[in-house]
């Protein structure tokens, strides 16, 4: 009766009322969000600096400055885009150090930009330095911009947004005089090619190209004198088996150097890098090497182990005299530098 009471009241006068209600302050995060505070924190040079000499890696300090209220404060993967924006003055080259991030794309140009997005859980008051290299485009002052935002659909709240950007100006003291734009190597049929192409090359003396078996003590295989810009450039030689580094030492007129991205090749190639001939031998043993420094060595010991022989040889023919062996078995141990091959022979 009360009810039919009211309802005939409401309908008298024409009043309507709509009654919501809500269970929480926080509505406006989705309900598939956690209570995380993505932060662009800050950006400087590393080491610590403001001028760009050619070269400089940046810095930019990303965290997850949540305080759980009602929530785990993580960030779940793939939830979070980091927009880094560079001015004319420098630009965006390679990724130094980026944990738990990866690059989405990027433009590496004056005026570029590089989306990174994560790859995995941040959690609460977790701190994180992205490391970014950049080169000097032009000389003077410029202003980096640095962004943090949600991916979309969003899959992760934003509890604070004025700590999503950060900015930070940088001078760039020297241009690079050499810009790659483009460094490749492959190991196709038992051959290394390594093949590069600049953009610019301004006061640029030479590529010194170098090579490493552990990825941090390199020898220099091969220089090449600058050819201006847009040139490209090759170099190929029989592979070494097992994983070998590679990158360019780039020098100015001045002396100056940079280094470019080192790049690995995996070689399971089971040719022999160097050869023997004729077996049996009467006199003079031909002795072929093909190593990328230009120098070996080669051992001869006889059929007990003990060394007759110390040689130095060089990249290509070389030519052993073996007349004053007497006739037996002999065992030859060449070392390219790389790799150490074993051969038998038959001195007659």
């Amino acid at each position: 009766m009360k009810k039919n009471l009211l309802r005939n009241y409401f309908k008298s006068t024409g009043l309507i009322f709509i009654v919501t209600f809500c269970n929480s302050l926080t509505a406006q995060i989705p309900p598939n969000a956690v209570n995380a505070d993505p932060s662009a924190k800050s950006i400087s040079q590393s080491p610590l600096g403001q001028n760009i000499n050619g070269t400089a890696v940046l810095k930019f300090k990303f965290t997850n400055e949540a305080t759980s209220v009602n929530a785990t404060g993580e960030i779940p993967p793939n939830s979070v885009r980091l927009t880094i924006s560079f001015p004319g003055k420098y630009a965006y080259t390679s990724v130094n150090s980026i944990p738990k991030f990866f690059v989405e794309d990027f433009d590496d140009q004056p005026f570029g930009a590089v989306h990174l997005v994560n790859n995995q859980t941040i959690t609460e008051g977790e701190v994180i330095d992205l490391l970014l290299n950049v080169r000097g485009t032009s000389p003077g002052t410029g202003t980096v911009t640095f962004n943090s935002d949600r991916v979309t659909p969003i899959t992760v709240a934003n509890t604070q947004t004025a700590n999503d950007n950060a900015s930070s100006s940088f001078t760039t003291s020297s241009v690079l005089p050499v810009v790659l734009q483009s460094f490749s190597a492959k190991d196709l049929n038992c051959t290394t090619a390594l093949n590069w192409k600049t953009a610019t090359e301004t006061n640029f003396k030479k590529f010194d190209l170098e090579y490493s078996k552990d990825g941090e003590k390199f020898l220099q295989i091969a220089t090449f004198k600058s050819m201006g810009s847009n040139s490209s450039y090759q170099y190929s030689n029989n592979s070494m088996q097992g994983k070998i580094f590679y990158r360019l030492k780039m020098i100015n007129e001045d002396g100056v150097y940079s280094y470019s991205d080192i790049l690995p090749i995996n070689s399971t190639c089971i040719k022999n890098n160097s050869s023997v001939y004729p077996n049996p031998v009467a006199d003079i043993l031909n002795i072929t090497v093909n190593t990328f420094t230009n120098t070996a060595t080669g051992l001869l010991f006889d059929n007990t182990g003990k060394k007759i022989m110390d040689v130095k040889l060089r990249g290509g023919l070389n030519q052993l005299n073996v007349k004053s062996l007497q006739s037996g078995i002999y065992n030859i141990i060449i070392n390219n530098g790389i790799s150490k091959e074993k051969f038998q022979i038959v001195v007659q």
